[in-house]
């Protein structure tokens, strides 16, 4: 490209070249899988089993760790770059140092001025690289102090004293090094679980699941992505880049655990009574199914649990109310047996008769009575001659003994 050539991004249609991709559809594109994966994050072996059976893995620390520090020499060598160019002033060194710090992810490291070699060049890639420069060396700074921490986790020391350690200032070294919504995805093999060679079979048996449907998981993920974020951001990106031609991204495959045969894919409608206990998956493999002993990674998108309710359940409801007349009792009756024998139904009978005459008498008062009153109530004095219970016996004279 001539120094004075004029440079312009086309937001237009495609110009029917190949791979040939207008401005603004690749950014959409673009946003589409940055937003796919900021809210994703790395799989991990519990992700690839049931609950009841955990799959452990094995991380490979040692290779983790040596990305970190390659990724950490390739900032600071970036920071020197730009540091020369900036100290030099050419700005064909300025365009290339600046380039270099976008690759890590320094907002506003894109070269403002595309061409040129002019005094205005120069002046705009200046003023541009000292912002830039100050982040890369925060950067630095930072990840500087996890540096030293990952001596030990170098494939050279002979493995990682502590393994969960040496992930974690790999991770944060990382992260460190290109920001913080920097995505690692740690490589790591199954191992220990009893049902881990499901690997081996349970992708390539997507077809069976699906009820040779192709289209199965696709439109199940489209359908999924109308009420759930993460499988809509994932929709999103995979239909733009299928639609862009850069690869057939939509083909998803399924697997499902336990593993039983002539299982069915539970996001199917249901045939008879519902599955239970399944664990599926719906998954993206560009590069070929994972294999049992070989290392691979991933990005969890989305996760839910699903509860399907049965054709026939018993249920109850209670009802709290206050009766308009509920009360506690005034009164009781305590009674025995009128005779030395066992209560019988006749004489429960005639006592709960009495008791009411009774208290019927009980209500009449002085003013009910008028003139009687000054006679009433007479003494009713009870008599037993046999003497059985207390009783009066008035034939005693004036003594009145009580007996």
């Amino acid at each position: 490209m001539p120094a004075d050539a004029l440079v312009r991004p086309r937001t237009g249609t495609p110009s029917g070249l190949p791979h040939d991709v207008a401005l603004l559809e690749f950014m959409e594109a673009a946003r589409a899988g940055r937003e796919a994966i900021a809210a994703a994050r790395p799989l991990a072996a519990t992700d690839l089993s049931t609950p009841e059976s955990p799959a452990t893995a094995t991380v490979r620390v040692a290779e983790l760790a040596g990305r970190a520090r390659s990724a950490f020499s390739a900032l600071r060598s970036a920071a020197q770059t730009l540091q020369s160019a900036v100290s030099t002033g050419a700005a064909e060194g300025l365009r290339s140092g600046l380039l270099a710090a976008a690759r890590f992810g320094v907002p506003g490291a894109v070269p403002r001025s595309a061409v040129g070699d002019a005094d205005g060049d120069r002046t705009v890639l200046g003023a541009q690289a000292a912002p830039v420069l100050e982040e890369l060396r925060r950067r630095i700074a930072q990840a500087e102090l996890l540096f030293d921490e990952l001596e030990p986790c170098t494939p050279t020391s002979g493995g990682p004293p502590n393994p969960e350690e040496c992930r974690e200032f790999a991770l944060q070294l990382l992260n460190a090094v290109f920001g913080p919504v920097f995505k690692t995805l740690p490589l790591f093999t199954l191992d220990g679980a009893a049902d881990a060679s499901w690997l081996d079979t349970r992708f390539g048996r997507s077809a069976e699941l699906t009820g040779g449907d192709p289209l199965a998981a696709t439109t199940w993920l489209q359908r999924a992505g109308r009420v759930r974020d993460g499988a809509r951001r994932f929709s999103d990106a995979l239909t733009y880049a299928e639609a862009l031609g850069w690869r057939d991204t939509m083909r998803l495959e399924v697997a499902q655990l336990p593993a039983r045969a002539g299982d069915r894919w539970v996001a199917l409608p249901l045939e008879g009574e519902p599955p239970v206990g399944r664990v599926s998956f719906a998954a993206s493999l560009p590069l070929g199914t994972p294999v049992i002993g070989q290392a691979f990674c991933g990005l969890l998108i989305d996760e839910w649990a699903e509860i399907l309710p049965s054709a026939e359940e018993s249920t109850a409801v209670a009802f709290h109310f206050d009766a308009p007349g509920a009360s506690a009792p005034q009164a009781i009756i305590l009674a025995v047996p009128p005779r030395e024998e066992n209560w019988t139904l006749a004489a429960l009978e005639a006592t709960v008769l009495e008791t009411l005459e009774l208290a019927r008498l009980r209500m009449v008062d002085l003013d009910a009575l008028q003139g009687v009153g000054h006679f009433l109530p007479a003494i009713h004095l009870a008599l037993n001659l046999r003497g059985a219970t207390v009783a009066t016996d008035l034939k005693g004279g004036t003594g009145c003994p009580i007996r």
